[in-house]
């Protein structure tokens, strides 16, 4: 059963006031609204991008406001149970808005409300519909957003140190790359050296081996002509400071003899 089938058909009219005394019992639930069809100038206007929202002021001064949907081309009130709260008369007015501000309302028309017999009065508390709804709204979403915040700055904190803990990373590197460049240039420097070094004893190898022909050369003459020489020795008279060259021979008996030339 469609409960929808028991709502009541009203026309937005600003012109004509509402003489319908509309009735509901103490503690209707999800069974009681209207559907509005808007007229202008006595034509019928479908729904487009207009809104509408529906207020009630109850016998004990408790307000309500109900934000209505748009179904097909009219609009559609769904009446809560706390609009029939209070038993007697509901002052209820209609105020239809444009997309770009405009406002107007209804005449205040009433809907009488009959006391409940079976479980009697509920407690009238104001409601405001869809805002509270969309306090609620807000208010898990300001929860969400709090819980949002604080896993940001836990992950903003463990980004602080993750950041810290790579530039001292990147401090070390970069103390490491320094070593091993001075470690580099030594050991270019040692190879120069030692390349230098041998380079330097191959030349004097080719140097000596270079001179080494002729000296051996001039020193086997030298040996051959002292060996031809009978007097290879040369002796200074410190008297006279003459040098004389001397020798050694056998006489014809056999005696040695000591044989001296003055060199001239």
């Amino acid at each position: 059963m469609d409960f929808k089938q028991f709502y009541k058909d009203i026309i937005f009219d600003i012109d004509n006031s509402m003489n319908t005394l509309y009735t509901a019992k103490q503690g209707d639930t999800k069974s009681r609204g209207f559907y509005v069809t808007i007229t202008q100038n006595k034509i019928v206007v479908p729904v487009s991008n207009q809104s509408m929202t529906f207020f009630v002021v109850k016998p004990d001064g408790t307000r309500i406001f109900q934000d209505a949907v748009v179904d097909g081309v009219k609009f559609r009130i769904d009446l809560t149970n706390q609009m029939f709260a209070v038993e007697g008369k509901v002052q209820c007015e209609l105020t239809l808005r444009g997309s770009d501000g405009e406002s107007i309302s209804s005449k205040t028309f009433k809907m009488l409300v009959d006391k409940q017999l079976e479980n009697g009065s509920i407690v009238s508390k104001d409601e405001r519909g869809m805002l509270d709804k969309a306090i609620d709204d807000v208010t898990g979403i300001v929860a969400t957003e709090g819980n949002r915040v604080v896993t940001e700055q836990a992950r903003v904190t463990a980004e602080g140190k993750r950041v810290t803990v790579e530039s001292a990373r990147v401090t070390e590197e970069g103390k490491r790359k320094t070593n091993e460049a001075a470690r580099v240039t030594a050991e270019t420097a040692r190879e120069i050296n030692y390349t230098n070094k041998i380079d330097a004893f191959v030349v004097e190898t080719e140097r000596v081996e270079a001179i080494y022909p002729a000296r051996l050369a001039s020193v086997e003459e030298d040996l051959a002509t002292h060996k031809k020489d009978i007097m290879p020795r040369q002796v200074k008279d410190l008297k006279s400071n003459k040098r004389y060259k001397i020798g050694l021979q056998l006489s014809t008996e056999g005696n040695p003899q000591i044989i001296y030339e003055e060199v001239i």
